[in-house]
């Protein structure tokens, strides 16, 4: 580990993200965009138009875009309609959504139920994680120390 990842604060925080992509690079988890492009018939560069339309998503590691390699076995139009769900939440966030077995999936993965029960079954699960997600970011207090000014004697028009 790096001096930088292992101090805290935001330098160590994001030097331990870029570590963890790194590994999931190495580990195979994250593919290059030519393979994912390459497994649905396209090019790097439409696979990258694809992305900026909301499609897909990819998660940048050293200046490069990688993808789930879940991606390789599933139709581009079942990844689009589960990205587009995703839509707002970090490519992080979005990696970790497909990798992970959620409760509310039984217990599986996203992939795993796209493969059992078809696609309008993780659609629903993304749009109501999404809208979860969001809400708790809404929702989170403001940081200690840092009072809000909205009751400030200085701030009211009154």
């Amino acid at each position: 580990m790096t001096a930088a990842a292992a101090s805290g604060g935001v330098a160590g925080a994001v030097a331990r993200g870029e570590a963890a992509k790194v590994e999931w690079v190495r580990t195979g988890e994250l593919v290059r965009a030519k393979q994912v492009a390459s497994a649905w018939g396209l090019t790097p560069r439409a696979l990258g138009h694809a992305e900026r339309r909301g499609e897909v998503f990819s998660v940048t590691v050293k200046r490069l875009r990688f993808y789930p390699r879940e991606f390789l076995q599933l139709s581009r139009e079942d990844v689009a309609a589960v990205t587009r769900e995703l839509a707002g939440l970090t490519p992080v966030e979005q990696f970790i959504c497909w990798k992970r077995k959620h409760g509310a999936l039984k217990g599986k993965t996203v992939p795993e139920v796209l493969a059992e029960q078809g696609v309008n079954k993780v659609v629903e699960f993304a749009r109501a994680l999404t809208a979860q997600m969001r809400a708790a970011v809404v929702a989170r207090p403001p940081p200690v120390g840092k009072p809000s000014r909205k009751n400030h004697p200085a701030e009211r028009t009154s």
